[in-house]
Parts: structure tokens; C-alpha cells; sequence
């Protein structure tokens, strides 16, 4: 890829490679297996920044991180699980390494391209992407998610601010 003229590449795509709910976690389906080895090593060549699936009935998102899916800030991959388009809405299991939030509730998700990285509702240019010290120290603060399903509301709280709006 031509990194002048693609500065952030992101990949789409149906399976998760790592999943907190249950298709995920201690269970892993086959498919997400292959996306781990046949895809992830690709996207860390390519240099892919971000990865948005779907599969899982919930919304989650993790830190940047390698294709085994052990932490790397520097050139990891961050990846958003957006399945809350309007099927039945699973429940998080126990997270998996790396999850940074997980939210079962119906919604949508916002991401705003700048020229230094991915923004969303509440973030600083950080989300994604390595950030210098002056960045993070820009960062708001630690926010809480509310939204209602046909009865009682269901909070989520992300140290960092999320890239999901949900109405």
C-alpha cells in the first residue's frame, strides 16, 4: 500500500479474530482461528490500523495489539466489534486479554477520520493510534455510556473515551 497516499488504512470484515462474548473467549469458533493466522499477519505488514467486525451481538473494543493478541501500543491493531445493528444482543463473557470496553446494547458506531488518526465522540486523536505524552495528557476523562433496550439503562465505563455513539 502506498502509505503517502493511505495514511490509515482500515479492514471490514464478519468474523472477530478475539471476541469477549460468546463466539469468543474460552470458545473460540474456527473462523475467527483463521482470520488469526491468515489475515492478522497481513494487516500488521500492511499496516492496518483498526479492524471492524461484527459476528458478536455486542459492541467491544481493544487496545492496540499483535496478531497472537498480546499488547503492543506501538503497532498494534485495534479492534472494534460493532454487532448491535438489531438482532438479539448477546451478554459479555469474561473479558479476553486487551478488551478495553464491552457493551451489550443497540446502536451505531461513529468514526471520524482525521489526519492523525480515528475520532469519535469524546476521544482525543489518540484513539488508535501511538500518542506522544502532550496527546494523552489532552485526553478527557474516563466517561460513562448510557443507553435504554426496552427497559432498565445499560451503563458501560471506558478509561478512555469511546468511538461509539449509541442512541
Amino acid at each position: 500500500l502506498d502509505r503517502q497516499r493511505f495514511r490509515h488504512v482500515i479492514a471490514f470484515f464478519h468474523h472477530p479474530p478475539f471476541s469477549s462474548g460468546p463466539h469468543g473467549g474460552s470458545t473460540v469458533e474456527a473462523a475467527a482461528l483463521a482470520v488469526r493466522a491468515r489475515y492478522a499477519p497481513l494487516f500488521r505488514q500492511h499496516h492496518v490500523r483498526m479492524t471492524i467486525t461484527g459476528h458478536e451481538h455486542l459492541y467491544e473494543r481493544f487496545a492496540p495489539q499483535d496478531p497472537d493478541g498480546r499488547s503492543d501500543a506501538g503497532q498494534g491493531i485495534r479492534q472494534i466489534i460493532v454487532g448491535t445493528g438489531g438482532a438479539v444482543l448477546y451478554s459479555p463473557l469474561a473479558p479476553v486479554a486487551n478488551s478495553d470496553v464491552r457493551l451489550s446494547a443497540f446502536g451505531v458506531l461513529k468514526l471520524t477520520l482525521v489526519t492523525d488518526g480515528f475520532l469519535g465522540y469524546g476521544d482525543s486523536a489518540c484513539a488508535g493510534l501511538s500518542c506522544s505524552s502532550e496527546e494523552k495528557a489532552s485526553a478527557q476523562p474516563a466517561r460513562t455510556i448510557q443507553t435504554r433496550k426496552r427497559g432498565p439503562v445499560i451503563k458501560g465505563t471506558s478509561k478512555v473515551p469511546d468511538t461509539i455513539t449509541i442512541t
